[in-house]
């Protein structure tokens, strides 16, 4: 298990994942098998988050704000989509 704890100005970005298996691939495959990925992105307790699997890996990343009422980057899911879709997923060794 891993979690990355990224500040920015007035939230936190936090990436989580596991690391039971492995698949060795390319970057640019992984970036874009992971597009292809329809995933749910879900506002609650003052958070925007999205969980995903993929090549069997369990991934998180979850978005919390200052101000979550007045910043909508907690309220709207357009700023952890881009994210998202900028995401790039670095395998490991088999």
């Amino acid at each position: 298990f891993y979690t990355a704890t990224i500040p920015l100005q007035g939230a936190v970005l936090m990436i989580t994942g596991d690391r039971t298996y492995q698949q060795k691939s390319s970057s640019r495959q992984l970036k874009r098998n992971l597009k292809s990925i329809d995933a749910k992105f879900i506002q609650a307790e003052g958070m925007m988050s999205t969980s995903f699997n993929r090549h069997g890996v369990n991934y998180s990343l979850v978005l919390e704000c200052d101000h979550p009422n007045r910043d909508k980057r907690c309220r709207e899911d357009n700023f952890l989509k881009k994210i998202y879709n900028r995401l790039i997923l670095v395998g490991g060794r088999p």
